[in-house]
């Protein structure tokens, strides 16, 4: 049986750009066909909730930091028997 591991860390908008394939990346294999991009959310409407919800929730009436880091991304081992819908899974 393969292993399999999860890596989680914080994101930029550099990652956010290759993830989304707006160019196209030199290292990727026929990246068009092989890729499947699929969000639950825009990442914008996410930042916005966050925020709100730091705010709603906050009992000091502190503003969050500058520097908090809002948006992270995962990095997941799949092998080619895995599809589409074990990711989406994965992220329920």
């Amino acid at each position: 049986m393969a292993g399999s591991s999860i890596h989680i860390e914080n994101s930029s908008a550099s990652a956010l750009i290759h993830n989304t394939r707006i160019f196209d990346v030199e290292h990727a294999i026929d990246s068009k066909n092989k890729n499947d991009i699929y969000e639950y959310h825009k990442i914008n409407d996410l930042v916005k909730k966050a925020k709100l919800d730091y705010q709603q929730n906050q009992k000091n009436n502190r503003r969050m930091s500058s520097r908090a880091q809002l948006v992270k991304e995962a990095i997941v081992n799949l092998n080619e028997n895995h599809t589409l819908d074990d990711v989406k899974q994965l992220c329920q």
